[in-house]
């Protein structure tokens, strides 16, 4: 699904990688023009800032490159579409950036499919600002 252009939501991978819990690259691995979150969404949010930050240092970067954005997950309904969300509202500026609350919102109106988890709203309902 194209999103403002460059930014897309796609579903599935066929990349692997096990690594070890305590491995530098456990939540995140830059390689060859990748980047790798590794992020579930469970009710109770286990996410961390630094993954945000990594991702729209990431993001960002590709944009003013020119490069487009692929953004993808198992199923497109809850994480990959949050980062587009993300991206779209704390770079963009396409989605209203004063809070999760108003971002998503309109985000529904070009990405109906969005079924964000109980996880991810939780945690950025209350780290929103800490994003940028």
């Amino acid at each position: 699904t194209g999103l403002h252009g460059r930014v897309s939501v796609a579903l599935k991978s066929d990349f692997l990688l096990i690594l070890d819990t305590g491995h530098p690259h456990y939540l995140v691995l830059e390689r060859d023009g990748d980047l790798f979150l590794n992020m579930i969404d469970p009710p109770l949010p286990l996410f961390k800032i630094e993954t945000f930050i990594a991702f729209l240092r990431f993001t960002h970067q590709e944009w003013q490159n020119g490069r487009t954005v692929l953004i993808h997950c198992n199923r497109g309904e809850s994480r990959a579409p949050t980062l587009a969300l993300i991206f779209l509202a704390r770079r963009l500026g396409a989605l209203p950036a004063n809070s999760f609350t108003a971002a998503a919102a309109q985000f529904v109106s070009v990405y109906p499919g969005y079924k964000p988890g109980q996880g991810i709203q939780t945690f950025l309902r209350q780290h929103w600002a800490d994003i940028l």
